[in-house]
Parts: C-alpha cells; sequence; structure tokens
C-alpha cells in the first residue's frame, strides 16, 4: 500500500454535518452525515469519534491524517477557530469548535466559512476551473456566498465579505433570521419557500398536494414543494417562482457589480433544477444592462452535496492558506 498523505474535512450545516476523507486532488474517499445537534459538544464528539476511528485505523492505507478543514456558518473568528454568529446555527455561536476538535484529535484544524469553502473547492475541482474570476452562492436552509476576484478570495474587514444572503432585496420584505427585512436568505433560501408555502395556506391560497404532503404527516420541505411543482400544481409553481425571481434580482446584482466569469449555484435547492435556472436567467437578462451577461455563465456546483468538503480538503492539504491560488 502507499502512504499517500491524506486529509479530513467537515461541513457544519443549519440541518447536517458532513465528515469526510480524501485526498489533494480534491477526491473524497468516504464520508459520514448526521443531523446536526443542538448541543455543540455532541457535534464535536460525533466528529471526533469517526475521525478518531480513521486515524487509529489509517484508513485505506494511506499513511496518517495530516489536517481537518472545516466549513461552518459564519461570520467566524479563523484564527480562534470560533464562530461568531450563524443565524441557523444559534446555540453554536461563540463555541470554540476549532480548538474542541484540535484537543480532541491533536492535528492541525483549519476553519473556514462554509460558503467560502464550497467557493473554493468548486474553483479548484469542479465548475470554476480555468476561470479567474467566480462567485459561488449557496442556496440552502439559509443563501450564502463566496467570491473569488483574479484567483483571490475576497475576504473584507474581519472576514465578513461574501455574505450574499444578506443584502436586502425588499426593503418592506420577511423578518431574516439576522434580523434585517427583505434580504435574499429571507426571500429565496429553502426556508423562505417554506414560509411562502404556509402564507398561502393560512391566506386559504393552498392546493390538494400541498395539502395531501401535510395530511401524510410529512413536513413542508423546499423540496417536496419543487416536486409538487414539477408534478404540476400551480401554487407550488408560483411560490418556487417567486423565490427564484428573488435569486435572480439578487444575482443580477452580483453580476452588475462584479461582472464574474461565472456564477456557480449550490446547496440543495439548486436541485429544483432547469426550471429554476431559466428563471434566474431571465430575471438576469431583465434587469442587468451595463454587464454583458451573455458572456457570464450561471451554472450549477459540479461537486454537488461535496463542495465544502472539497474545499476543506484544499484547506487542510495547503494549511489554510489565505491565498487560494494554486500558483502560490
Amino acid at each position: 500500500m502507499s502512504s499517500i498523505e491524506y486529509a479530513a474535512a467537515v461541513d457544519i450545516g443549519g440541518t447536517k454535518i458532513a465528515v469526510a476523507i480524501g485526498t489533494a486532488d480534491g477526491q473524497v474517499l468516504a464520508r459520514h452525515q448526521n443531523q446536526t445537534p443542538v448541543n455543540p459538544e455532541e457535534g464535536v464528539a460525533w466528529i471526533g469519534k469517526i475521525l478518531q476511528k480513521w486515524k487509529s485505523e489509517d484508513a485505506y492505507g494511506r499513511g496518517i491524517l495530516q489536517a481537518v478543514g472545516v466549513g461552518c456558518p459564519g461570520p467566524l473568528d479563523r484564527n480562534l477557530g470560533i464562530i461568531l454568529k450563524a443565524p441557523n446555527l444559534g446555540s453554536w455561536n461563540r463555541y470554540p469548535l476549532g480548538q474542541s476538535l484540535h484537543d480532541l484529535l491533536g492535528i492541525p484544524v483549519y476553519m473556514e466559512n462554509d460558503a467560502n469553502m464550497a467557493a473554493i473547492g468548486e474553483y479548484h475541482y469542479g465548475s470554476g476551473v480555468g476561470c479567474q474570476d467566480m462567485v459561488y452562492v449557496t442556496v440552502s436552509t439559509g443563501i450564502g456566498g463566496g467570491v473569488i476576484v483574479n484567483n483571490q478570495l475576497v475576504r473584507g474587514v474581519d472576514d465578513s465579505a461574501g455574505e450574499i444572503g444578506h443584502m436586502t432585496i425588499d426593503p418592506q420584505g420577511a423578518l431574516c433570521n439576522c434580523g434585517n427585512h427583505g434580504c435574499l436568505e429571507a426571500m429565496a433560501s429553502g426556508t423562505a419557500i417554506v414560509r411562502l408555502a404556509r402564507e398561502r395556506m393560512d391566506a386559504g391560497i393552498g392546493s390538494a398536494k400541498l395539502e395531501a404532503l401535510l395530511q401524510k404527516g410529512n413536513k413542508l420541505s423546499a423540496k417536496g414543494i419543487a416536486e409538487a411543482a414539477g408534478k404540476g400544481d400551480k401554487v407550488a409553481a408560483s411560490i418556487i417562482e417567486e423565490a427564484m425571481i428573488n435569486l435572480g434580482i439578487g444575482i443580477g446584482n452580483l453580476i452588475t457589480v462584479l461582472s464574474p466569469e461565472r456564477v456557480v449555484i449550490g446547496g440543495g435547492v439548486a436541485k429544483i433544477g432547469e426550471v429554476m435556472f431559466a428563471t434566474i436567467n431571465r430575471e438576469i437578462r431583465k434587469r442587468v444592462k451595463l454587464v454583458p451577461v451573455d458572456k457570464i455563465r450561471v451554472i450549477p456546483a459540479k461537486l454537488g452535496d461535496d463542495s465544502v468538503l472539497c474545499g476543506g480538503l484544499y484547506l487542510a492539504f495547503n494549511r489554510g492558506r489565505g491565498n487560494i491560488s494554486s500558483e502560490e
């Protein structure tokens, strides 16, 4: 067996935690997933149990576990390894996640905003390969993003750049978890899609398919609403269209400011598919007037659910370097 080094990556989200091991070329060798517990200590214990097992068993005969790249909602303090304020992960705020994992595993732990880490993964191994300027947008429970300009991840003051989900789309819009009204996240995320469905049903504008979801004991979800829309449910279709119009407005604003070569969209809501991209592109062309939109590709993330994990592998193998250029 070879003694090739391998590293681990962790993706902590509002609803799930994923852990993987992989190689320096972004290949995920194995992964495990679990629901995100309310208590961060339980999450760290679960992560540690898996990584300790891989570490002790010299998994896949690939030498020692070198480091761990951890992606989690931000903003965060990367140097201290602390999540400062994550609207969808409230009980984890101010928790010393990086130090806790380091104490448990005894190896370097590098933390990054999860959307930035997904952007790094897509840039190096996925839909961003070959370009210099890219915006990554993740649309799931919330909305996040990562901005890459001239091969560099844009960090901003205190690493706070890239909070795409908290651009104001409608000043009179829904209240966001961050405390603002009308954020893109509050108007176009998976959570927003569910809220729109409930508002319609409460107003008596429901549909047989949406009612059937609840009668079967199912919890309303963006996935279920999108599936109902795909089966011809007009109410569900109108909900998806409203959310995607809002998303198109937000992405159009990003294009107007940054004019990137590519906009890469990932996250669970991106699995809605072609109808999503058709609505977004229509809205972009409707609103963006001073940028050559025909030269800008708006495409799905190639790595799917592994975008953050692949970014974490890059981070771990490259010692958490702030410069993401492969030329460094």
